[in-house]
């Protein structure tokens, strides 16, 4: 699923400029693990290249007075069983479970003027130890992205061999194929071709900084 990009690609000092911005953006692999795991990166107009590991699952919800719920897979509707009490106090997202439990996520950016308060972005920290995201969108739709490594590197674009050439800082580099239709990318790999889907939303969540908490920090 990564292609073999991570051993290559390590914190990256300073990249030429991009020549070419047919590759900007943010890229989501369309074909995940049965829990969500798949490849998200980042191409960017500074000439660097972020991966990611992450869990990328969309999901849909409905709100009914206090009352949260969400579909328990991507293409179902939502479940009464997933239900919860949410409360939204300026840039704090209070949800409480059937168990008495709570959780609290902050809001990332401003809310949408006009639109419900719980429609946009919300980071928490998450019970594997590091920083959840998840987008609430008008539309009934939820982004949760959970971000496990971060790697980084430069990359370069040959429009006529359409190849893209990834390199890190101590020179070694590594050339893939691609092909673009749409907000769909293709990068060739035997006989089985990863697919990508640009993100419409660009790059909401954070994948640079991965923060996981040792096991001694965690409660």
């Amino acid at each position: 699923m990564n292609l073999v990009l991570v051993p290559l690609l390590i914190a990256a000092a300073s990249c030429p400029p991009a020549r070419s911005a047919v590759l900007v953006g943010r890229w989501e692999a369309q074909r995940t693990s049965k829990g969500g795991v798949g490849h998200v990166m980042d191409f960017r107009n500074d000439g660097s290249f972020v991966q990611s590991t992450a869990i990328t699952v969309n999901l849909r919800y409905s709100v009914s007075a206090d009352q949260l719920t969400v579909s328990e897979s991507p293409d179902g509707q939502p479940s009464p069983k997933t239900a919860v009490r949410f409360h939204v106090d300026g840039s704090s997202l209070t949800r409480q479970g059937t168990d008495g439990s709570t959780s609290k996520a902050e809001r990332l950016g401003k809310p949408e003027k006009g639109s419900s308060q719980l429609i946009g972005v919300w980071r928490y920290r998450h019970y594997t130890g590091g920083f959840a995201f998840e987008r609430y969108t008008k539309d009934g739709n939820l982004l949760f992205r959970l971000p496990m490594t971060s790697a980084t590197g430069c990359y370069s674009v040959d429009s006529e061999t359409h190849e893209v050439l990834l390199s890190a800082p101590d020179g070694a580099t590594k050339s893939f194929p691609f092909a673009i239709a749409g907000d769909e990318l293709r990068l060739p790999s035997g006989n089985d071709p990863h697919g990508y889907q640009r993100s419409s939303f660009g790059l909401w969540y954070d994948i640079d900084h991965i923060d996981f908490p040792s096991p001694a920090q965690m409660p």
